[in-house]
């Protein structure tokens, strides 16, 4: 059953019940039916942090705030443990993720997501991995490179699917 604080008005048996085991998917979706309800939590304010014109600031701030921390875990000799994913190419895909979901929420046109944020962090990733070539006990690698495209790619269609479910969550009833 779902809370009476997410769906206070009955519904039918099939939104009545919980995502169970059904995987991420169908949980998200679930989650669009309970928040697309007339007591949404999902207030305007709370979707302008993500997509509104006047958030676009902060997340580049944040975005340029990882960039620093990316270049310092990068360029280090021997980068703190307790960041380390325990697999390198985890470590650049998640940073990549991390990094490419931010800047697309801090800009609001296509071009800028989606041309020039990926050209400029795959640019990124290719400085990083031949400044790690002058650094001692590091080393720059092609499949470090790719891993830095895989983790934009990936943060980019989670920032996608993110706003894709804040639009149906969004949708005036009909």
């Amino acid at each position: 059953m779902v809370p009476e604080f997410i769906s206070p008005a009955p519904k039918s048996k099939k939104t009545q019940q919980a995502p169970g085991r059904l995987g991420f998917f169908s949980t998200a979706l679930f989650l669009i039916q309970a928040t697309n309800s007339a007591a949404s939590p999902m207030h305007p304010a709370f979707i302008s942090l993500f997509n509104g014109a006047r958030a676009r600031p902060y997340w580049r701030f944040l975005l340029l705030a990882l960039i620093g921390a990316v270049f310092f875990l990068a360029l280090s000799p021997s980068p703190p443990r307790g960041v380390d994913t325990g697999w390198d190419k985890s470590n650049h895909l998640l940073a990549f993720g991390t990094l490419a979901f931010c800047g697309h929420w801090g800009w609001g046109t296509r071009a800028a997501r989606y041309v020039w944020l990926p050209a400029g962090l795959v640019l990124l990733g290719g400085l990083i991995e031949l400044l790690q070539l002058q650094v001692p006990g590091r080393s720059g690698e092609w499949a470090d490179l790719l891993a830095d495209s895989f983790g934009i790619v990936a943060g980019l269609l989670l920032a996608k699917l993110s706003l894709r479910l804040l639009q149906v969550a969004t949708r005036p009833k009909q």
